[in-house]
């Protein structure tokens, strides 16, 4: 009985010996560097896809400097923006007149359009109240002296100059407010 168990024991002992050997071995084998390691990859070069064999830490290597590139491209263009967005504020607080909390406050280029467009209009009221004045004078004038002719065939060319006068006049009018207005 004691030469079967001690054959018992050596046979579970050996198995034990054989089960940790192959433990060693796959704890071996996974706690190798994979920086090392050869893989097969598809990638794209010339925008055609190939296949080829790397070594993984090159590709990790190369990985980590492109997130490097491009955190610093990020952290410029972040930098970019808030200067936008500064440039923004600004150009409101300008234009519109109103600071960071929304209250209004006068800006300068609206302030100025606003005194630009009240001359304007000034501007405008004032020439066309001249332009009427001289119209009627230069009319009831011309009226005065259509009575003032007793030809009937002057009087009747005095009329068509009136009436080509008056057309004239307007069409001057009017193309004085056009180019007040567009300018």
């Amino acid at each position: 009985m004691y030469a079967d168990f001690s054959r018992r024991l050596d046979e579970a002992r050996d198995k034990d010996v054989q089960a940790i050997e192959k433990i060693s071995e796959e704890i071996e084998k996974i706690s190798a560097p994979l920086t090392s390691e050869d893989v097969e990859i598809e990638m794209l070069k010339g925008g055609k896809r190939t296949k080829g064999v790397v070594r993984l830490g090159d590709r990790i290597a190369e990985f980590k400097s492109f997130i490097e590139a491009e955190d610093v491209r990020l952290k410029g263009l972040w930098e970019q923006w808030a200067a936008v967005q500064t440039e923004f504020d600004r150009l409101g607080d300008e234009i519109f007149g109103i600071d960071d909390n929304g209250l209004a406050r006068t800006g300068r280029f609206k302030s100025d359009i606003e005194e630009l467009d009240v001359q304007h209009q000034t501007a405008v009221a004032v020439i066309t109240s001249e332009a009427s004045s001289v119209c009627e004078q230069s009319l009831k004038n011309m009226k005065a002296s259509e009575r003032g002719c007793t030809d009937p065939l002057r009087r009747k060319n005095v009329l068509t100059t009136l009436q080509e006068l008056d057309i004239q006049v307007k069409k001057d009018q009017e193309s004085l407010l056009r180019s007040l207005l567009f300018v």
